[in-house]
């Protein structure tokens, strides 16, 4: 018994090791400007990526081919990635002016620029966090793509199998394929991927779209060809960092456009003297909640208590969705695009314009201090610290500093959790930055038995921030799960976001000592579960219910 406990310990220690040595070699790569991912210089950043076996990453460390972290992956790069020899990683530095057309992941909103065949740039205007999760996704692209070359070259490289030789001609010929093709080439892929037939028509099912159906053919045919020409042609994939991105990273340069353009339009508004609740949450919750009733009422009759949110969430409800935007903007709601590059978009709510009636929530504030409430996107990783700091400092107009009267700041985020399942809801007591002691306790506003009757489990504990999702595996969770840490969930922005609060409240007297903290997360998977980690697929209408009940409560608790 005694040696499995020291066995679990090492593998747990060595995990943490290998996210320390990823962090640092990152670091070290972004100073230095370019790196070659599959050279001597990206060597590190594979080792460490293999050691550590992320959940995320699935089978990385054996030879098949990992497909699920391939679609995760996939989904937050810019399509045509993997045709691409060369990836640079720049700011903003003017390509929306251009003839690029922007390029924008589905899982992750970011410009990317298709400038010719072989290059890709990426534009970097959330922080740190942002890079450190493109290159992991890079490292894990770029090995499965030689897992693919080294299926499929024979004799040095001198030839290659027949299945390969089948797919480069439909891929370069463009082939349109009829049903039989289709199945024949989807028994070659499975060969070369070391994957089941079921397997690999599931996949290629999830890749395909209306315009491309045959998506997932191109995609193992260029990850595999570029591996192929790094090997037989020595034409090394680079990654590049622009010169612009290296100086700016690290100086809240789109946090303080993003911040001074919310307090602007408060301003503009007679607004910003008021009292101010900032929530950190999804751009439809607290809309929904506060005017969906008023602007639905036929639906509302039909749908009752949270009935109404799910059908709100239904992707064919895009005319409900609309209806309630236009009566809200009609009521109070002031919608702000982003146009920073923070990639955050706020809603502005004047709860003097609501309608209370029909709505969940009672007015019990005075007139004249009717709340102002600012709703602002999710953050990304570090970049919550930046956005958080810059939006609670004092306004500076015509010389005059002007501090915002903010009451509480609400965060409501998706998380990992460590027991319970998707769905489940977190109420944090403190954050712990991953890899350090760093800790930030807090008093939380919302409570354990606010959330026990919604029918979804709730946990108490501490929640650590980890510097990326997609490098978690089983033996660091269950580290933190079983420690006394007491760790019940992870995710990526609450300690930034914490640091950001109590500096502004308790060291620079920015906004008042008194403000009030809320933080709830709702579980998005139980990375200890095998099959329920964020590759498995998004929450669907599991997230419906925790996402409202924890809205309402900080609702509640504001008016």
């Amino acid at each position: 018994m005694a040696n499995t406990k020291q066995k679990e310990r090492t593998r747990a220690q060595e995990s943490t090791n290998a996210i320390e040595r990823l962090y640092i070699t990152m670091r070290h790569l972004f100073t230095r400007g370019f790196y070659k991912p599959m050279g001597i210089s990206g060597e590190t950043l594979r080792k460490s990526l293999l050691l550590l076996r992320p959940e995320i990453y699935g089978s990385i460390a054996e030879e098949r081919v990992e497909l699920n972290g391939l679609v995760y992956v996939i989904e937050r790069l810019p399509e045509g990635i993997e045709e691409c020899q060369f990836i640079n990683l720049t700011t903003d530095e003017g390509y929306s002016d251009s003839h690029f057309k922007p390029i924008i992941p589905p899982k992750r909103r970011r410009n990317c620029y298709r400038i010719d065949k072989d290059q890709m740039n990426i534009e970097i205007t959330r922080g740190r966090s942002e890079i450190y999760d493109i290159l992991t996704h890079l490292t894990f692209l770029f090995i499965e793509s030689h897992k693919i070359k080294d299926k499929v070259i024979l004799n040095y490289g001198k030839s290659f199998t027949r299945e390969w030789k089948n797919l480069e001609s439909i891929v370069l010929n463009n082939k349109k394929l009829s049903n039989d093709e289709r199945e024949i080439t989807i028994v070659h892929l499975s060969n070369i991927l070391g994957r089941t037939y079921e397997e690999v028509v599931d996949i290629h099912a999830t890749f395909s779209t209306d315009e491309n159906p045959d998506r997932f053919f191109q995609l193992i045919y260029w990850l595999g060809k570029l591996a192929i020409n790094e090997s037989s042609n020595n034409k090394k994939r680079l990654v590049t960092f622009s010169s612009v991105l290296v100086d700016e990273i690290g100086h809240h340069i789109y946090g303080e456009i993003w911040a001074n353009n919310i307090k602007k339009t408060l301003l503009d508004h007679q607004l910003l003297e008021r009292p101010i609740h900032i929530i950190s949450a999804n751009m439809h919750s607290v809309l929904n909640s506060i005017y969906a009733q008023n602007a639905l009422p036929t639906e509302a009759k039909t749908h009752l208590d949270f009935a109404l949110y799910e059908l709100l969430s239904d992707n064919d409800s895009k005319p409900l969705q609309k209806k309630v935007k236009n009566y809200a903007s009609k009521n109070g709601l002031i919608y702000i695009r982003d146009e920073s590059g923070t990639n955050i978009n706020v809603q502005i709510i004047d709860s003097s314009k609501i309608k209370w009636d029909n709505t969940p929530f009672k007015k019990e504030h005075s007139k004249g201090k009717d709340p102002v409430i600012i709703v602002m996107d999710y953050a990304f990783g570090e970049q919550a610290y930046e956005t958080m700091d810059e939006l609670l400092k004092p306004y500076e107009n015509n010389g005059k500093k002007i501090h915002l009267d903010v009451a509480s700041v609400s965060i409501m985020g998706k998380a990992g959790i460590l027991e319970g399942g998707k769905g489940d809801i977190m109420i944090p007591t403190a954050h712990i930055f991953e890899g350090t002691a760093d800790n930030y306790p807090f008093k939380n506003e919302l409570k354990k038995e606010d959330l026990q009757d919604f029918g979804v489990g709730v946990f108490d504990g501490t929640m650590v921030s980890v510097l990326g999702t997609s490098l978690q595996n089983k033996d660091v969770l269950k580290f933190f799960h079983d420690s006394t840490w007491n760790v019940i969930g992870l995710e990526m922005e609450g300690a930034h976001y914490q640091k950001a609060i109590q500096s502004a409240s308790k060291i620079r007297g920015n906004i008042s000592e008194n403000v009030k903290v809320r933080y709830a997360y709702y579980a998005s998977d139980n990375p200890l579960e095998t099959g329920a980690t964020l590759a498995s697929g998004g929450l669907g209408m599991t997230g419906v219910i925790p996402t409202y009940a924890i809205t309402q409560k900080i609702l509640e608790q504001i008016f």
